[in-house]
């Protein structure tokens, strides 16, 4: 770990030639923010000696009883030993073509095979986001969406949250936009949200379980034209869900989109038949043993 971040202040350190420099500043750092950090700095070392005045201090507010001994690095050897390594490495030919690579690439734009570079590390990192959600019943690469909105009749959605209550951890919903299309007025939508979650009682905190995202943009990839609609995905990138935007390809997942208000556990059949899933199958058993229950 040492080394990794030594040999990276190495890299940074090729980068101090002044054609260097004002290429990266150029490139990356508008001037009026350079100005800004260069005037910040000045302030910061013209105060910095007012700050203390060590000949105004008296004796009694100094500790006369500090040791001010320095003691032994045990770790002198290792250090030692590290700093050869290192001094191997930066005078390799190998080494200096890697450094070159990584400034044509960051001051010139050239392409860089990232996979072969990091090497082994790139085993150590996860190859997929963390979820923002755990299933229940569905497999952890599916997603049950359901694609609401405000001009949907609330008894429509309620009976929806009524026949997947129990089932609150495969679901999402989502709204294509905030009520009123206004983002700057997100009161409005999270109380039209919470009358939804409420259940129809007189006990206040006694509500639905469900997400409810505002997410325009899976609208947008799943080109949804119609609400209600209910979507089941197979492979699903869970992108979107978890930041909003990044990739937004779908082209491995397989998707079964069902528009209009019908019966849940009629329409999650029905798209079964196509998508054979187990997990759906599950959810679909669990919904009716609601019914059951009722």
């Amino acid at each position: 770990m040492k080394k990794s971040l030594l040999c990276s202040l190495i890299l940074i350190s090729y980068m101090n030639a002044d054609t260097d420099k004002e290429l990266f500043i150029d490139k990356y750092m508008k001037q009026d923010k350079t100005e800004q950090y260069k005037r910040d700095a000045e302030s910061f070392r013209k105060n910095l000696s007012t700050d203390v005045d060590i000949k105004k201090m008296s004796g009694k507010d100094l500790d006369t009883k500090l040791d001010t001994t320095i003691k032994k690095n045990h770790n002198v050897k290792d250090a030692t030993k590290i700093a050869e390594e290192i001094n191997g490495l930066i005078k390799s030919s190998e080494y200096k073509k890697k450094v070159t690579e990584y400034k044509d690439y960051i001051l010139k734009d050239k392409e860089l095979n990232f996979q072969e570079k990091m090497g082994d590390y790139s085993k150590e990192i996860k190859k997929s986001p963390k979820k923002a959600y755990r299933n229940n019943f569905l497999a952890s690469d599916e997603r049950l969406i359901v694609a609401i909105s405000e001009l949907i009749p609330k008894e429509v959605i309620k009976n929806y949250f009524k026949s997947l209550s129990e089932n609150y951890d495969d679901v999402l919903f989502v709204l294509n936009g905030f009520i009123g299309n206004n983002p700057k007025k997100i009161m409005p939508t999270l109380k039209y949200v919470n009358d939804l979650l409420s259940k129809d009682n007189k006990d206040e905190k006694d509500k639905y379980l469900f997400r409810v995202d505002v997410n325009p943009k899976i609208f947008s990839k799943y080109n949804l034209t119609e609400v209600p609609a209910i979507i089941f995905i197979k492979n699903y990138n869970p992108y979107m869900e978890i930041q909003g935007n990044g990739k937004d390809d779908k082209s491995n997942e397989d998707v079964y989109v069902s528009y209009g208000d019908s019966n849940i556990k009629y329409v999650l059949e029905k798209i079964n038949k196509d998508a054979k899933s187990n997990g759906l199958t599950k959810l679909i058993k669990n919904i009716q043993k609601g019914f059951f229950n009722e």
